[in-house]
């Protein structure tokens, strides 16, 4: 019988997630940007924006309590908007994507370290190896992809410290066997280097304390 393989890059997928507040909204004018300060105009609240979908944000480094129905402004974009329910903390409804994984993702807990590499990893062998409950970390490395809100959540998790999640999806050379793995925890290392074809490459090391999946 063939073994099927995992095939990195194309085979093997990241994405993330993070706990902050999150603040649905509507009516939008303008696009708000990562990183800046978004203000509440009646609560006065602020926070900084780690990610946003358009309908959506994730906020971090907040003061004071943002209401429902008021009007949040961009300091930087000067975009605006009406927020819509209020805003508690939580992790978004869905994973977001991070990059593309470049050469291997590292997996290491107590029984030690599983690497998946392009067609290398046996299947069923990864599938036997990490078992639920787990804890210890991954890491990886991809190209910096302009605009990747994978990587913004991400950072924004690093910055400020956020609980967060990450998820390894698998798939099958021959495409008929995929399996997700789920960790939670926080990212305990980051970094940006240009590679020898001055292509910017982000690196990074995620410290799990649980394994999902998660509600």
């Amino acid at each position: 019988m063939a073994v099927n393989k995992l095939v990195s890059r194309s085979g093997v997928t990241l994405s993330v997630n993070a706990y902050a507040l999150s603040i649905a909204y509507t009516g939008l004018t303008g696009t708000f940007q990562v990183g800046e300060t978004v203000t509440g105009g009646t609560s006065a609240a602020t926070g900084t924006v780690i990610y946003d979908s358009g309908t959506v944000m994730l906020v971090a480094d907040v003061t004071g309590t943002f209401a429902d129905a008021e009007t949040i402004t961009g300091g930087t974009s000067s975009a605006s908007a009406t927020t819509s329910g209020t805003p508690a903390n939580s992790y978004l409804a869905s994973y977001v994507a991070f990059g593309r994984p470049k050469s291997a993702i590292t997996i290491s807990d107590s029984r030690g370290t599983q690497t998946i590499t392009d067609f290398t990893t046996p299947e069923n062998d990864f599938f036997d190896t990490i078992a639920d409950g787990r804890t210890g970390s991954i890491s990886w490395t991809a190209n910096l992809v302009t605009n990747d809100a994978g990587y913004y959540i991400a950072d924004g998790a690093y910055k400020f410290n956020l609980d967060a999640r990450v998820k390894v999806s698998t798939v099958s050379r021959d495409g008929t066997l995929t399996k997700d793995y789920e960790y939670e925890g926080i990212f305990s290392e980051q970094s940006v280097t240009f590679n020898e074809s001055g292509v910017a490459e982000t690196s990074w090391t995620f410290n799990m304390s649980d394994q999902g999946p998660f509600a």
